[in-house]
């Protein structure tokens, strides 16, 4: 495990927080072809809420539009698996535990708490986007956790079984 990845597990400052959200955010808005918000003043949890307003509302203009195309899917998925691809060589990650320790790390700071109960399965057993989004509007920012979790890991696709926003208990996933 490499030393920054080590050190992360045990604390990530406050400013590295924000600027990684800062950056998750302005992926997202690229992603829908929005404008990015302006952050300066916020605090790291105001900017979480802030963001999980955001993304609801740009996920719910693009389906209540119908404009929900595959581009869409794509432009966002394809931005979240670079990011996490930029974080794996960041972070040194090596191996699959590595990985998934990382994207436990990268979760729990946004309020999910993420699990790897088996190789290649992943469980989400709280969720702070849960109260903000809809099925729908899940569903279709899951391909943001796909992208992500496959930049970080190397896997070609991760697909949800359950979620938490169908009333299941949690949310269960397998990377491929």
């Amino acid at each position: 495990m490499s030393l920054l990845l080590a050190l992360a597990r045990l604390w990530v400052p406050g400013p590295i927080k924000r600027q990684k959200l800062r950056e998750w955010f302005e992926l997202t808005a690229r992603g829908f072809k929005a404008k990015p918000p302006d952050l300066t003043n916020f605090s790291y949890q105001e900017m979480l809420r802030f963001y999980a307003k955001f993304t609801a509302g740009q996920a719910s203009r693009v389906l209540h539009a119908g404009r929900l195309s595959e581009a869409t899917k794509k432009r966002l998925s394809n931005l979240a698996r670079e990011y996490g691809r930029n974080l794996r060589q960041q972070f040194g990650v090596k191996t699959m535990p590595e990985a998934l320790g990382l994207g436990k790390l990268l979760y729990r700071l946004i309020g999910i708490d993420l699990q790897a109960p088996d190789p290649g399965h992943l469980a989400i057993t709280r969720c702070f986007f849960r109260e903000y989004y809809t099925l729908d509007i899940c569903r279709l920012m899951s391909v943001l956790d796909e992208g992500v979790l496959t930049g970080l890991s190397g896997c070609k696709t991760l697909k949800f079984t359950r979620r938490l926003t169908e009333g299941h208990s949690q949310c269960r996933a397998q990377l491929q």
